[in-house]
């Protein structure tokens, strides 16, 4: 098994040293596959975070620049190397973990239910729960903690 995978890793560092060898003899090429070629993500929907731990591992012994988002439904990690960006996502509950931090009192103006064919409106007050993300460093050797609302 690790001959299939180390014959993998070598075809894939093959292709891709060719592609940079096309770049590089293309230089007109460059513009438009920053802005079309649709190469440079890759979507992760189960054990994202042992995927991105080992990515992110890779890529900084590599010299890649890490950058990490957690501010949408999606988490991503980003390796950059100069203007090539490889980016790995999951859905943000795969690498986070959703806490409750308290709740707040809200009041909502809403339909009455017992008289909806007049459909008079009243306030309803009801507990809303107040969250954040809190998404612990991908590496054991980060020190901070990303938090996204």
């Amino acid at each position: 098994m690790n001959d299939n995978r180390d014959s993998l890793a070598a075809q894939q560092a093959a292709g891709l040293r060719r592609f940079a060898d096309m770049i590089e003899a293309t230089p007109e090429l460059a513009p438009i596959l920053r802005t079309h070629l649709q190469y440079d993500a890759l979507h992760v929907s189960t054990d994202a975070l042992p995927v991105f731990a080992a990515f992110v591992r890779a890529a900084k012994a590599h010299g890649a620049s890490i950058r990490k988002d957690y501010s949408s439904k999606f988490a991503s990690v980003e390796a950059s190397w100069g203007a090539y960006a490889f980016k790995l996502q999951a859905m943000r509950d795969e690498v986070c973990q959703r806490v409750v931090t308290g709740t707040e009192t809200v009041t909502k103006t809403v339909k009455d239910p017992e008289a909806l064919a007049a459909v008079p409106e009243v306030e309803v007050t009801e507990e809303v729960e107040i969250v954040e993300w809190v998404c612990s460093p991908i590496l054991a050797a980060d020190t901070e903690t990303a938090v996204a609302s």
